[in-house]
């Protein structure tokens, strides 16, 4: 994904990474990490994807790194969205530390 984002302002950004175990297809695992924003017409669009070897704080700072580059906007009141995992949360706190508040985590 390489499209300017400058033109969108997002509401709420969905983080969420999931990891593959070893099969017998590949040699070691891998993991995704997909993020999806919703901006203020309520309409969906997925932002970006980082593939890596693990769920992990540079494949989170490689794809914050790519939404920045690309012009990602953000309202001042931003909803996000994660799996709960730490090295996404500390990416967030990086980038995003102005805007975070307290996490309320949700389990099911």
């Amino acid at each position: 994904m390489s499209a300017s984002l400058d033109r969108n302002e997002f509401v709420a950004l969905v983080l969420d990474g999931k990891t593959f175990a070893e099969d017998t297809i590949h040699r070691g695992g891998e993991a995704f990490l997909v993020a999806l924003g919703v901006n203020v017409c309520s309409e969906k669009m997925a932002l970006g994807f980082r593939q890596g070897s693990s769920e992990n704080h540079q494949i989170d700072e490689a794809l914050f790194r790519d939404l920045a580059r690309r012009g990602l906007a953000l309202s001042r009141w931003i909803l996000f969205l994660t799996d709960g995992g730490s090295g996404l949360l500390e990416a967030l706190r990086e980038w995003f530390g102005n805007k975070l508040g307290e996490a309320v985590p949700q389990r099911s």
